[in-house]
């Protein structure tokens, strides 16, 4: 029941002025972005989102942190 738009798909990455241009008349967007560090302690899940959908952010990371076996950083 949702519509999904992405920014891309395998190597294909659109520039962030492109992707931020499918967010209009969505009634919620999720970007996912990968960190990298030679830390190995340095991992976990987190998601950023305005205060009136921070009930949304947080299934969203719990959800991925599930997922892909990290820490739910909050």
């Amino acid at each position: 029941g949702y519509t999904v738009r992405a920014d891309g798909h395998g190597d294909e990455n659109m520039g962030l002025e492109q992707a931020v241009a499918l967010i209009a008349g969505s009634a919620l967007a999720i970007e996912l972005h990968l960190n990298a560090f030679p830390d190995p302690g340095a991992t976990g899940v987190e998601v950023v989102g305005p205060p009136a959908r921070k009930d949304a952010a947080q299934r969203i990371a719990r959800g991925i942190a599930a997922v892909i076996g990290r820490r739910l950083r909050g």
